[in-house]
């Protein structure tokens, strides 16, 4: 038996996994709903513990559209520089948000800007979630993140079996809503098809 949970950052199935992280927002998210339930299209929410407590509506939303919700901690802090009871009550608070809003134990949680260490894997293991990270991203999040240059690095990502790293609650969050919307019915059209990842 591992020390370690399993980390989960590509798949070997035929489907591409759109995640989402940093949301939810209230004005993007339920966009980003509306135009995922346009496609059929379920996909992965982790959401950060501080905005589900101003926003559980759209929380609660998320959920009742089917869609699998992960956490992405309390306050998104660098969790590599944290003890692990910080770390452990990082995840647990969000835990516990989650539970009340949704009637739901997240299973799945990735690390605020993917960095981790020994003490994230020990309190992992511990919480009895999963780790899931990316093998792909259309950097969503950069200072040149217009529509365009984002839909052009996700015609190169959204293959078979990628993780695709997005973010619902960032700043450039509307770019990345315009660039999906612009690309998604493209990408249905080749017969490529997506899906949630298990909690």
């Amino acid at each position: 038996m591992s020390l370690f949970p399993k980390i989960i950052w590509r798949l070997s199935d035929e489907n591409i996994y759109l995640t989402f992280d940093d949301g939810p927002d209230k004005n993007i998210t339920p966009r980003l709903l509306n135009l995922l339930n346009k496609h059929e299209i379920k996909a992965t929410f982790f959401v950060v513990g501080q905005k589900a407590e101003r926003h559980p509506e759209t929380v609660l939303q998320i959920h009742q559209n089917n869609h699998v919700i992960g956490n992405h901690s309390y306050t998104h802090p660098h969790l590599i520089f944290k003890s692990k009871g910080i770390i452990k009550e990082e995840i647990q608070r969000t835990d516990k948000i989650l539970l009340e809003i949704t009637g739901k134990h997240p299973t799945l949680f990735r690390p605020p800007y993917g960095q981790f260490g020994l003490a994230v894997l020990s309190v992992l293991k511990s919480t009895n979630h999963r780790m899931v990270l990316w093998n792909a991203s259309p950097q969503d999040y950069k200072a040149d993140a217009s529509i365009q240059r984002i839909q052009a690095r996700m015609k190169k990502h959204l293959r078979p079996g990628k993780i695709v790293l997005m973010h619902d609650g960032h700043s450039h969050s509307p770019h990345m809503l315009g660039a999906l919307e612009n690309i998604l019915e493209k990408i249905k059209e080749q017969g490529l098809k997506f899906s949630a990842l298990l909690n």
